[in-house]
C-alpha cells in the first residue's frame, strides 16, 4: 500500500491524496498471483477537511457516499458502510481506511 499526499497550494490549499494498494496471494513454490487492486485519487479541501474529489478505481457507487464527508474521523465509518454491499472487507476498504491516519501523521508534520 502506498499513500502520497501533495499541497499545490501550501501551506492553506486543498490536500491532494494519491493512492494504492494491492494484494497478493503466494502459493508454496513462491508465485504470486494478484488478488485485487485499488487506487484512488482525492482531493481534501482545507482547512474543514472535507472530500470535494474522489476518483475510485475500481469503480464503484461509493464515491457519491464519500464526496462531502469530513476525511479523518467520520470518513473510517463512512467508506466501510459504503462498501458493505460490496462485499466489506477488500483491498479498497483497507486503503480508505488508512486515509484518515495518514491525514492526521501527516498534518501532525507539518
Amino acid at each position: 500500500m502506498s499513500v502520497d499526499l501533495t499541497w499545490p497550494l501550501a501551506p492553506h490549499g486543498a490536500t491532494h491524496v494519491d493512492g494504492r494498494a494491492r494484494d497478493l496471494h503466494s502459493n508454496r513454490a513462491g508465485r504470486e498471483t494478484k488478488v485485487g487492486a485499488a487506487r484512488l485519487g482525492a482531493v481534501i479541501d482545507a482547512p474543514d477537511g472535507t472530500v470535494v474529489e474522489l476518483a475510485i478505481d475500481p469503480r464503484t457507487n461509493v464515491v457519491a457516499a464519500l464526496i462531502g464527508t469530513p476525511a479523518r474521523h467520520a470518513r473510517r465509518h463512512a467508506a466501510v458502510q459504503a462498501l458493505a454491499d460490496t462485499g466489506g472487507e477488500s483491498v479498497l476498504t483497507a486503503l480508505l481506511d488508512d486515509i484518515p491516519i495518514v491525514l492526521v501523521l501527516a498534518t501532525a508534520l507539518i
